[in-house]
């Protein structure tokens, strides 16, 4: 069962941070980051225990090619995209701010 993809509103921002980013780079680079998001998130949605549990209820799946990491929940019939972050991030400061972001 592929499940459906909601974005936290935070996470749609730093998505569209990042592809401004690599845009900024050249329109290959940047094509080439949507692709591989669009991807990772196909297999998330199919596979979405695939990715280990990064903080609580929170899945981290990595973006090859990019120091990107992509942090979602897994719903019955959907997955969360929680945050976008570059992966050089100090994880412990990360956990702070996603507590904001899971539901009760």
């Amino acid at each position: 069962m592929t499940r459906r993809v909601f974005y936290h509103a935070d996470a749609l921002a730093e998505l569209e941070a990042l592809a401004r980013q690599f845009y900024g780079y050249s329109t290959l680079v940047g094509d080439r980051f949507i692709d591989t998001v669009e991807t990772v998130l196909n297999r998330c949605a199919r596979f979405p225990d695939s990715s280990p549990l990064f903080y609580r209820t929170l899945r981290k799946a990595s973006l090859s090619h990019y120091a990107v990491i992509l942090l979602y929940a897994v719903a019955d019939d959907a997955i969360t995209v929680a945050a976008m972050v570059e992966a050089r991030r100090n994880p412990d400061a990360l956990r702070s701010l996603f507590d904001s972001r899971l539901e009760p």
